[in-house]
């Protein structure tokens, strides 16, 4: 009997349990606008953490999440382009976010990009929860472009 529940409990396993997240995707209210939501994020509900859909990406390391009024920061191997969207070259680059706010009514980031300790601005983001409706601002150009957003889940 002793032997018996010593390979019951070897062989006994936990799930891990997986974070309530919700993909959020969104999409330029000016078909013929010119937007990407990049990289697309999701929330995960269960830690209320803003999160970058960026570990898949080549050589990814540090850190995807970040709670609200923190930082995140993380590095890979892409392709960034230019406003004129000229290829800038694939190399190690570094991502930085900050101004993060995630409220129940809404979610704003400031996403900014880097290579040997330059930063430019890539985008801001400001998506208001309960309608969906958001602005998406190219920090190289004046104004902001009205996005609509969905999530997979009826609240995001």
């Amino acid at each position: 009997m002793k032997s018996l529940l010593c390979a019951m409990t070897i062989t006994a396993f936990t799930l891990p349990a997986l974070a309530a997240q919700t993909s959020i995707s969104c999409s330029a209210v000016d078909s013929n606008a010119k937007f990407e939501l990049y990289p697309s994020i999701y929330i995960n509900s269960d830690q209320n953490l803003l999160c970058f859909n960026v570990t898949d990406w080549m050589g990814y390391k540090g850190t995807n999440c970040v709670k609200d009024r923190a930082q995140a920061q993380w590095n890979a191997i892409v392709i960034m382009f230019d406003k004129n969207s000229e290829s800038m070259g694939r190399n190690e680059t570094d991502f930085r976010v900050s101004n993060v706010s995630i409220t129940n009514e809404a979610i704003g980031y400031f996403l900014e990009w880097g290579r040997s300790g330059k930063w430019w601005p890539k985008q801001r983001i400001e998506i208001n929860r309960l309608t969906g409706n958001g602005v998406s601002w190219f920090l190289t150009e004046h104004g902001g472009l009205p996005i609509k957003c969905t999530g997979n889940a009826r609240k995001f």
